[in-house]
């Protein structure tokens, strides 16, 4: 979930002095260019060395994610161990995927070997369906500034650009789910800006203790949310939304990015959380991370698999105790938070936000995973979201790689 930043290599071969002249402008033409990218990546945060951009892959540096406030990682704890000038890669810096890896040759027949996608991309994708009585359109709270802050004693500068739907119609709990959806968007700013709790604002000193990378000159911290979101099912009776925050406690050294789902009954106005519809089990803890091995790792040796050392999101910590994790087992239990949405296709997907450091790097992010009907089987709970949904889903859900898709929709609206 994060580009790869593959570094320029050069090499002198001077055979003649037409040649030599020719090299000499090229280097020429190469620093100029080289230090108007470094003055760019100066303005911009980017990293100045950062080279080609090759789109693809799992590297060192996934992007950055969030956790329930009341998780969120001790700065000092997760960077204590950190030297950033043993990784190519900044980890504060964050990326997100375009598309797989090109189509390249088997070394043994020449045929095009195809790389390994699935729905399961860690992304948000819309699945917006026109078909009903309601309509949606985009909210937007957005604020900007160097603010003083009597709550935390200090100048905190602030970077808020949150969207999210709100439902047009005459259903008799359209307004109470509109104002979940919006407080579930806000749920950052809320907690860390309109009514800050003691824990945030320990969290937002002990980060800028640690670093005030990308805290502006004249702040003393800084606070940003950027939040998107999707209509991922809907139907008269059911609505499934997904947003995904990026936001940075005190600094870009803490940088996350979380995962968030309103899943609501929109004749009763009841909204399903995670542990509201079902459990945690070995078996749906298993499928999320060989998912994730899949579809976030590379298959370096070309033999169309993917193996736990060629995904370092999973390789950082290993397999089983990425297991452990989601069944609240282990070091690392407080470092994942599984959520769940529904697709266009009306299967369950397990959402789960993680963010993981050591010795080795540092990865945050969130990923997904649709779930199959045996892999439902056990870890139900008593909740009418399961009556709902057996009207939804497909007559089976099978575990199959299929082509991501991205289904725009016409009737979505946009204040402004």
């Amino acid at each position: 979930m994060g580009k790869l930043f593959d570094k320029f290599t050069s090499g002198k071969s001077i055979a003649s002095v037409a040649v030599a002249a020719s090299a000499a402008i090229f280097v020429t033409a190469a620093v100029i260019i080289g230090v108007v990218f470094a003055l760019i990546a100066s303005e911009t945060g980017l990293p100045s060395d950062m080279g080609t951009v090759r789109v693809g892959g799992d590297t060192t540096m996934d992007p950055p994610s969030s956790y329930p406030l009341s998780v969120v990682p001790d700065p000092v704890e997760l960077w204590e161990n950190y030297d950033p000038s043993e990784h190519t890669v900044t980890p504060t810096w964050n990326w997100n995927f375009v598309t797989p890896d090109p189509v390249t040759p088997d070394p043994v027949t020449g045929e095009p070997v195809e790389p390994v996608t699935s729905d399961d991309d860690g992304e948000l994708h819309n699945g917006w369906n026109d078909a009903v009585s309601y309509r949606v359109r985009e909210g937007r709270d957005a604020e900007s500034g160097i603010k003083s802050s009597a709550d935390y004693g200090m100048h905190v500068a602030v970077d808020f650009d949150v969207t999210y739907p709100q439902l047009l119609g005459d259903g008799e709990h359209i307004e109470e789910i509109n104002e979940v959806l919006r407080d579930t968007a806000l749920s950052f700013v809320n907690e860390y800006w309109e009514h800050p709790t003691e824990d945030a604002i320990e969290r937002v000193k002990t980060s800028v203790e640690v670093s005030t990378l990308g805290v502006p000159e004249d702040a003393d911290a800084l606070l940003s949310s950027d939040v998107t979101w999707a209509v991922t099912y809907n139907n008269e009776d059911f609505i499934s939304v997904s947003f995904s925050d990026s936001f940075c406690i005190g600094s870009f050294s803490g940088e996350y990015l979380r995962l968030r789902c309103v899943n609501a009954n929109l004749k009763t106005g009841e909204v399903y959380t995670f542990d509201d519809v079902m459990r945690m089990d070995e078996t749906i803890a298993a499928r999320f991370v060989d998912t994730l091995l899949v579809n976030a790792g590379e298959d370096d040796n070309g033999d169309g698999q993917v193996t736990e050392d060629e995904c370092f999101s999973v390789s950082i910590i290993g397999r089983q105790a990425w297991i452990d994790a989601l069944m609240g087992r282990g070091d690392y239990a407080h470092r994942v938070v599984p959520t769940f949405f529904v697709d266009e296709k009306g299967r369950v997907n397990l959402g789960v936000s993680y963010w993981l450091g050591n010795d080795n790097g540092i990865v945050r992010g969130w990923w997904d995973a649709y779930l199959t009907d045996e892999e439902l089987e056990g870890a139900r709970k008593d909740s009418t979201f399961w009556t709902l949904w057996e009207a939804m889903k497909p007559e089976s859900v099978e575990t199959e790689n299929v082509e991501a898709e991205n289904v725009e929709s016409e009737n979505v609206e946009t204040d402004g």
